[in-house]
Formats: C-alpha cells, sequence, structure tokens
C-alpha cells in the first residue's frame, strides 16, 4: 500500500532542510525501493534501499537486508546498515537503535553512547532526557543511561514543553524533569500539550489543565477529543458533534450527527443525513449534499451521490479529471474496503464477519461465546463481546481458530504501515475494534468507550494485552494481570 501513496505524493511527506532552512531531501519510492528527491522532485539518490526515513539533524535512516544505518546528504553510508534491526531518527545528536530485541542510543559516528542491551522500548531525548522500559516498567534515563526519574510507570511518553505524560493503575498525569508530579496521576484521560494546556477527563468531568495542574476551563460535554495544535477540540453532547477553542467557546456549533477530525483545514461532517465539508470557521464550504465522502489523499476527497458514478473532488468541490490519478485512487480504495464473509460458531450458532488483511484471517468482531465465569457489559454481550480472564481466553476461540501471538499483532500493525494508520483502520467498521474497557478485580467495568483491551496468547500463565488508546490513537501491549477480564479477537 506504501508505494501507491508515494507514487501520487499524497501521502504526508517529511522533507528535510540545511542550516539555512533550504529543503534539501525529501524520501520517495519507485514502487519497491526507497532513494531521496530535492524539493524539486529531481532525483538525488537513486531507489535502492529497502525503507528510508527523512532526514533529521542531517542523518537519514536507511534500510538494507533487514539492518538499518544512516547517510548524510551526499549519500555516503557513514553508519553502515550491517547491525540494527530497528532504528529512529536523531535528537539532541543521539538515536535510538535495536539489536536483539533490546534498545538503546548511537551518536552521529555510530558510537554506542547507551548499548542497545536492557532497555524494552526507548523515547527520543528532549531537555537530557529520554523515557525508557525495563521489564515492563517505564521512566526515565539521562544520555549516560542512568535512570534519573524511577522505572515505576505503567505507560509513559517523551517530554514536550518540559512535561512528560505517564500512567499508573489506569490513570494518568505529568511530571516534570526532576520526576515531580505537576499534574496530578488521578485522570481517567489526558491528551497533549496544546498551548500549555492539556485535555482531561475524570470519571464524567472534562476539564482543561494548566502544565502545572490547575483546572482552568470545565467542559460539560458527554465526550470531548483533543484534535490539533492550533487549539480545537471536537465535542459530543446529546448526539450532536461541534468543535469548541481553547476558552471553551463553541467554534462550530453542535448540529453535526458526524464530524471528522479537522485536517489541513478542514472536516468532513453529516447533517440530515447528507455529507459535506466545513473549514475552521464552521463554514460549510462544500454543502452537505453527498451519500458519502471519503478522504484518499492530499487534497483529494471521494464522493458518491445518488444517481451519480462514484467521482473524485478537491477540498472545495471542483471535480479532479486527471485520469491517471483517479484510476490509481479507484485501486487503492477498492483494495482497502474488503467485503467481509461470515462465520458460524458451532457451538452456539453466533455469527461472525470474517476479514482478511494480508495473509492474516480475523473474526471481524470479539468473541461471545460463554465460557464460565465470562460476563457482558450491561448484560449486553452484543456490543463489546464478552470478557475473559487470561486464562479462560486460552481455550476460548472455537475450533480451526485461536488467540494470536504478538507477533500476529506486529505483523498486523506493519500490513497497515505502522500504529497510528492501523489504529485509525481496525476501529473502522471493516474491523470493528470498539473501546471496551476491561472488568476491573472481576467486579466493575472500567475504561468502557476510552480504551480496548484484547488478550495476547504468550505460553505463560500472566497474560499480555492489546490496548487500543482512542486518544492517543495508538495500539500497545503490556502484561496484565489474571484478575481482569477483557475481550478477545480470533484468528484464524
Amino acid at each position: 500500500m506504501k508505494h501507491i501513496y508515494t507514487f501520487l505524493f499524497i501521502t504526508l511527506v517529511a522533507m528535510s532542510c540545511n542550516r539555512s532552512g533550504e529543503f534539501l531531501l525529501v524520501p520517495y519510492s519507485d514502487g519497491e525501493k526507497w532513494g531521496f528527491k530535492d524539493n524539486e522532485k529531481n532525483i538525488i539518490l537513486v531507489a535502492k534501499y529497502d525503507d528510508a526515513y527523512a532526514f533529521s539533524e542531517n542523518l537519514a535512516a536507511v534500510k538494507i537486508n533487514g539492518k538499518w544505518g544512516y547517510i548524510n546528504h551526499d549519500g555516503k553510508e557513514v553508519i553502515p546498515p550491517i547491525k540494527y534491526e530497528k532504528a529512529g531518527s536523531f535528537s539532541e545528536g543521539l538515536c535510538m537503535v535495536c539489536q536483539n530485541g533490546k534498545w538503546g542510543f548511537i551518536n552521529k559516528k555510530g558510537e554506542e553512547v547507551i548499548p542497545p542491551e536492557k532497555f524494552e522500548r526507548v523515547g527520543n531525548f528532549s531537555g537530557g532526557l529520554a523515557m525508557a522500559c525495563e521489564k515492563g516498567k517505564y521512566g526515565y534515563i539521562n544520555k549516560k543511561g542512568e535512570v534519573v526519574i524511577q522505572l515505576k510507570y505503567d505507560f509513559a511518553r517523551d517530554f514536550s514543553s518540559k512535561r512528560a505524560k505517564v500512567m499508573q493503575n489506569q490513570r494518568f498525569g505529568f511530571v516534570d524533569e526532576k520526576g515531580n508530579e505537576v499534574v496530578p496521576i488521578k485522570y481517567n484521560m489526558a491528551g497533549e500539550i496544546f498551548n500549555e494546556l492539556v485535555l482531561t477527563r475524570q470519571n464524567s468531568n472534562w476539564a482543561l489543565v494548566d502544565v502545572d495542574g490547575e483546572e482552568l476551563v470545565a467542559l460539560n460535554y458527554n465526550y470531548v477529543w483533543d484534535i490539533d495544535q492550533g487549539g480545537f477540540y471536537k465535542v459530543f453532547k446529546d448526539g450532536k458533534y461541534g468543535f469548541v477553542n481553547q476558552d471553551g467557546k463553541e467554534i462550530v456549533l453542535l448540529k453535526y450527527v458526524y464530524a471528522e477530525d479537522f485536517e489541513n483545514g478542514i472536516a468532513l461532517i453529516k447533517r440530515e443525513g447528507k455529507f459535506g465539508i466545513i473549514d475552521r470557521s464552521g463554514r460549510e464550504i462544500i454543502d452537505p449534499v453527498y451519500d458519502k465522502l471519503n478522504r484518499v489523499g492530499d487534497g483529494i476527497i471521494m464522493y458518491s451521490k445518488a444517481g451519480e458514478e462514484k467521482g473524485f473532488i478537491d477540498y472545495y468541490g471542483n471535480p479532479i479529471v486527471d485520469k491517471e490519478v483517479t484510476q490509481t485512487i479507484r485501486s487503492f480504495s477498492s483494495f482497502t474496503e474488503p467485503t467481509p464473509d461470515t462465520f458460524t460458531d458451532a457451538r452456539d450458532g453466533q455469527d461472525y464477519p470474517v476479514v482478511k488483511i494480508g495473509n492474516q484471517t480475523w473474526m471481524g468482531s470479539n468473541l461471545k461465546f460463554d465460557v464460565e465465569g465470562s460476563s457482558c457489559y450491561k448484560n449486553n454481550c452484543d456490543e463489546y463481546g464478552r470478557y475473559y480472564t487470561y486464562t479462560m481466553a486460552e481455550d476460548a476461540c472455537p475450533e480451526g481458530w485461536r488467540l494470536p501471538t504478538a507477533d500476529d499483532w506486529s505483523k498486523l500493525v506493519a500490513e497497515l504501515e505502522g500504529n497510528e494508520k492501523a489504529y485509525n483502520y481496525l476501529t473502522a467498521d471493516v474491523f470493528e475494534m470498539k473501546h471496551g474497557g476491561y472488568k476491573y478485580n472481576n467486579k466493575t467495568f472500567e475504561g468502557v468507550g476510552d480504551y480496548g483491551y484484547l488478550w495476547i496468547a504468550n505460553g505463560e500463565e500472566k497474560g499480555t494485552c492489546v490496548w487500543f488508546n482512542s486518544y492517543t490513537k495508538s495500539i500497545l501491549q503490556f502484561t496484565s494481570g489474571n484478575k481482569h477480564l477483557r475481550n478477545i479477537r480470533c484468528m484464524k
């Protein structure tokens, strides 16, 4: 899928620049291999790499034969691609690399400043600190690899604005560079820092909190999403969507039954059964007259309208008639919308859609088979499926199906081109991954509507989970105790 987007130049392409700010090189693909072009799209380095990243601090990561290294703007391999299984981008003179499943950091000479020997995950350096994870616990290290903020959190993010988001016991907060918990770890949800403010939710109460923990703006809605760095928030109340700014003022009134996030200054909306497009002022730049609208590229919308064949328009409703572009996008659109088959579980007659992604075959909804001790949210099994302990989950899938492994999930995410794209795809209609939360200590349900959890087979007594986070739009994995009940998604 990646090469189609790159060929059309309709993906988000990262550019690199020199110290004077002049754009220099951009990764491109010829459909098979990767190289680099300048900002005029002239080929500077021919496509010979299996993969390539954008330049960061004058070096770019490239992959050959499963190994990563780094080149400079002249194409010289200053760090040969012969050793590392995974790699990142440079930040503050250091770059994360992975060898034998462990992460560390190298400098621009390729010297291992922090050998990849013990950390299971790391983040980028900011202010001299980087997130690190060992034995499932997160904290922060300095550039010598020394732990300076204790590895005690269940999850952590990179520093931003001298603050870092951490999670403990399913609650979120922020720490400063000395490890002080400046925003208390008490929130069911905490977003990213935009203009020194963070969107939070505690129980059913939404609020904007500053980076020192003071709650400044109450948001009286059923649901709120932080959607961009411009300080816009999508809100939902009584069945209608709108948008507010960081003062809590409604910029787009609550009148839409559906609204996507803003991207490139526009958002798709639905009103009175039809789709249209609004800009950031709330003006309907395309009237809601279409039966369906889908973004299929940068500046390109695919539409369907009663009595008309599907076609393509730009963000202002003007038709796109470039035959090469529309034909290729049609092929891509058809490829990414598989038609599910159906599987019937002979044990109880339950029907499940069957979804094929790459060379994998998955159930298109969570398992509902009644194992003794399992339960359903509000006694309704149709919405989220049933909830199981890990012990129950190990043998719950029907004959011919099984509990997926961590490797299965990694391959699925890779097939869908990375974490965020995989999250967006799998939570859409085809795969129907819903945020059913989990049953805490087999007593109360937590995180319903916010998070989704699925058991992973790991051959051990203590289970592993896939965690779908609606706020970070990410898919993570972590180890969980067997006392909690979570959902199952079986694969063939």
